[in-house]
This record gives structure tokens, C-alpha cells and sequence, in this order.
């Protein structure tokens, strides 16, 4: 049986991937299953899904424990690129949730479905029948929250511009001008609009390429970034610059 909270986070994102996970009793790890999904149903960060970076530390790789929070229009396509019948039972879940059958309790919406899956094609048209005819009270409420939310967005993108440029200073400053760059410094220098997830994939290649060859990756301190930032030679990014432009 699904058991599947809806977080009251007062945003569009109140899945947690985690749980996605769980219901759907995937194997291996929950981070290379949940990146592969993104990709294979073309999902858009801060769009279908949202990555919080807690305070709690991953210890078996050093690094800040990363969120993967959804809208339920992205766990809905989660579950269609998994299709296993679990994913099918969530969908429906998320699909009779919209309708307007889960109970509240507490803080949290939940809806613990206990029924066998029929025709998710007629479910789906009674909730867009729903949707057209919803109340301009809740059309209000909608609208308010998605301008929050875009004001959240617009202020996280201003502060992550702000913590780019102080990083490149930062770098020139420590490094005695010896031209190092962070990965993320030397994509806001050269204009590539780039988001967390991007980032760290092409900070994962380089470090990869960096070790391969014997490279010394050197790691400093920065406010923004409480784990460090490596750096690289300024010849060793143009070389591999390639790595920016395909993202």
C-alpha cells in the first residue's frame, strides 16, 4: 500500500524524492536513481523539483546531505519513466489526491491509498474538469503563492550571482593572481547560466580528469561554501571548457 506524505511547505514543491523512492522499493542508490529518472523524464530544476542542501553532513562521501523535493506534476513523471506497477499505484495515488480525497491531518496532507488501479485516463480528465472550474478564491491563493515563490526564486539566483563573484575575487585574492578559478567562478566569467546540478556534474568531470592526470586539485576556504571550492588552472578550464558548453 502507498504511503506518501504531501509536505505543507507552502511552495509547489512537497514531495520528497526519498519517499518516491521507498514506495516504489527501488534497489541501489537513492542519488543515482533519482538523477537518472530527472534525466529520462526531462525534469527542470526549480521548475519540477527543488534541491535543499541540509546542515547534516553525507560522512561516506564529505560533503553537505542534498533534498530532492517535487512538485506532483514531477513525481507524476517520475513514475512514468520507472513503469513498474508500484509507479502506476503512485500515480493514481497523486492523480486521486488532486481530486480532492486525501483528509488533512496536522501540518501535512496525507492520503493512504488502499484501492486497485483502474482508468487513470478517465481520473485524469475529472481532475482537469476540477481545475477549470475551481473557485476564484483558490485561484487567488494559487496565484499569491506562485508569486512568493517567484520572489523566493529571484532572490536564491541574486544571492548564488553574489556568491559567483565572490568566489572569483575570493580565488584571485588567495592565489596571489595566478589565474585558478572554481568551476562555478569560471562559468559566471564566461556567461554560461548554469544551476546547481549542472555545476556539480562538470565539478565531478573535472576532478576526475584532474586526478587522472596527476593534477594537484587545491581545495580553500570560502564563506558560501562550508566544504571548500577546488580550484584549477586557469589552461587546464580552456581545455576542457567543452565540459560548460554541452550542459
Amino acid at each position: 500500500m502507498i504511503q506518501l506524505t504531501i509536505h505543507d511547505t507552502g511552495d509547489k514543491f512537497v514531495i520528497d524524492g526519498k519517499e518516491i523512492y521507498s514506495n516504489l522499493n527501488r534497489k541501489g542508490a537513492f542519488t543515482t536513481w533519482v538523477k537518472r529518472c530527472i534525466n529520462n523524464a526531462e525534469l527542470t530544476e526549480l521548475k519540477d523539483f527543488r534541491i535543499n542542501f541540509t546542515s547534516g553532513v553525507n560522512k561516506r562521501k564529505g560533503r553537505m546531505s542534498s533534498e530532492y523535493m517535487f512538485t506532483i506534476e514531477g513525481a507524476k513523471q517520475l513514475c512514468l519513466v520507472t513503469k513498474s506497477s508500484l509507479a502506476k499505484e503512485m500515480r493514481l495515488y497523486l492523480i486521486r489526491y488532486e481530486n480532492g480525497d486525501a483528509p488533512k491531518i496536522g501540518t501535512d496532507i496525507v492520503k493512504r491509498l488502499d484501492v486497485p488501479v483502474d482508468d487513470i485516463d478517465t481520473l485524469e480528465l475529472i481532475r482537469q474538469s476540477k481545475l477549470v472550474t475551481m473557485s476564484l478564491e483558490k485561484t487567488h491563493k494559487l496565484e499569491l503563492q506562485h508569486k512568493q515563490l517567484a520572489t523566493k526564486m529571484i532572490e536564491t539566483e541574486a544571492k548564488a550571482d553574489e556568491a559567483k563573484k565572490d568566489a572569483g575575487v575570493a580565488i584571485d585574492y588567495l592565489t596571489n593572481n595566478t589565474k585558478c578559478w572554481a568551476a562555478a567562478a569560471w562559468a559566471s566569467k564566461k556567461g554560461y547560466q548554469l544551476d546547481s546540478y549542472k555545476l556539480s556534474k562538470i565539478g565531478l568531470s573535472l576532478s576526475k580528469i584532474a586526478r587522472g592526470r596527476g593534477l594537484s586539485i587545491t581545495k580553500i576556504h570560502h564563506p558560501y561554501y562550508p566544504n571548500g571550492i577546488n580550484i584549477y588552472p586557469k589552461n587546464f578550464l580552456e581545455e576542457f571548457e567543452h565540459l560548460f558548453q554541452k550542459n
